[in-house]
């Protein structure tokens, strides 16, 4: 069974990071349309504003609102941020899979037995997380009742 564990592991660790990749993705996301949405409004706060009444400094406030030509490095700095912190935040709960993964990978005869316990391990572990992630079995489904 060292060729299942060894399958399992390898499969198991990346189905995790392509996970953690996709939440990260989400995050980061998240964070550039709140800090995108921020400069936008402030931007165009800005852009009502003028010293004095002109055609061509309007025409140049209009082109410059519709056009990002400014590209904040804060919206910039956001994505990676919102990447970074999706991807630990999200990392966090694959431990435990990791743990059992490599171990389950264990290259060693004498250790066949520990890979096997890991390979059962981690197939328990994706099942739990399949039940209570993916079905409403033992979830509240009461919230309509008064």
């Amino acid at each position: 069974m060292t060729f299942v564990s060894k399958t399992a592991g390898a499969l198991s660790i990346i189905s995790s990071i392509h996970d953690m990749h996709k939440t990260a993705l989400i995050y980061s996301n998240k964070e550039y349309s709140k800090v995108q949405s921020e400069t936008k409004i402030a931007d165009l706060v800005g852009y009502q504003k003028a010293n004095r009444l002109s055609y061509k400094d309007a025409q140049r406030k209009n082109w410059l609102s519709k056009s990002d030509v400014l590209l904040s490095t804060k919206e910039v700095y956001a994505r990676i941020k919102g990447y970074v912190k999706g991807f630990f935040a999200s990392g966090y709960s694959y431990i435990p899979k990791f743990i059992l993964a490599f171990a389950a990978m264990v290259p060693s005869k004498e250790h066949k037995i520990f890979a096997n316990v890991a390979t059962v391990g981690l197939g328990i572990v994706e099942l739990i997380d399949f039940i209570k992630n993916s079905t409403n079995l033992f979830q509240r489904k009461d919230y309509l009742k008064d």
